[in-house]
């Protein structure tokens, strides 16, 4: 689902150029932290604490609404929150447990932020390339 949003919505992709550049110099240990830590809050508080009165839809509107792109603007980023968060929505639903969704949710961010700092690390390599090539056509 992320390749499609990431080939069909230009929304999609610099919402995630600005999450590369913010978390591609994290290292491994950082990564683990941050996809623990946002899943375990997030669906607490989501699925945990919201969905049982709202529902899954309204809790995945305001799952959505929360993650918005640069400038707080409702973008494509926006929008697979949504559909992540019906699909984790349904997942409690289903087994009556937070778990699944808190493993599932937290697969999706850490394998999302190891592929942004593998993007990040060949973005910086290029540029790196290209800042030498300039310097040596300068000289």
């Amino acid at each position: 689902l992320s390749w499609f949003f990431q080939q069909w919505f230009v929304t999609y992709r610099a919402a995630r150029e600005l999450m590369m550049n913010l978390f591609g110099s994290l290292n491994i240990v950082q990564v683990v932290y941050l996809a623990v830590v946002s899943s375990i809050s997030e669906e607490l508080l989501f699925r945990g604490a919201l969905q049982p009165y709202m529902g899954v839809f309204f809790t995945s509107c305001l799952f959505g609404l929360l993650h918005v792109g640069p400038g707080r603007w409702l973008s494509a980023w926006s929008l697979w929150a949504l559909v992540a968060g019906i699909l984790l929505g349904i997942s409690v639903e289903q087994t009556q447990s937070l778990w699944p969704a808190i493993l599932a949710h937290f697969l999706i961010n850490a394998a999302s932020m190891l592929m942004m700092k593998r993007e990040f690390r060949i973005m910086v390599a290029q540029r790196e390339r290209a800042a030498g090539l300039l310097s040596r056509i300068s000289q």
